[in-house]
């Protein structure tokens, strides 16, 4: 599900990492460092609104799809905010 090309950068692999271990918490704390430094980042919407989604926090991770969609424009985060509406 979650397959896209990971950024040289160490705060988004980081929080990749995070994810993929299931610790949700501190993978959005990454993300949100990532999108701080780059507000243009769509990859760190798209894994921050995930793991809001993987924490039940569904209202918190509509606006982090939408942010992705619009920079990314990808299926993947269509059909992220698609689960929740």
């Amino acid at each position: 599900q979650l397959k896209k090309p990971v950024l040289p950068d160490s705060k988004m692999e980081e929080g990749i990492s995070l994810y993929h271990q299931k610790n949700y918490t501190a993978a959005t704390l990454k993300f949100d460092q990532v999108i701080q430094d780059d507000t243009s980042n769509g990859q760190a919407y798209y894994y921050r609104a995930w793991c809001k989604y993987m924490m039940k926090n569904y209202q918190a991770a509509i606006p982090d799809f939408n942010k992705s969609i619009a920079l990314n424009k990808d299926a993947e985060s269509y059909y992220g905010r698609a689960l929740l509406k």
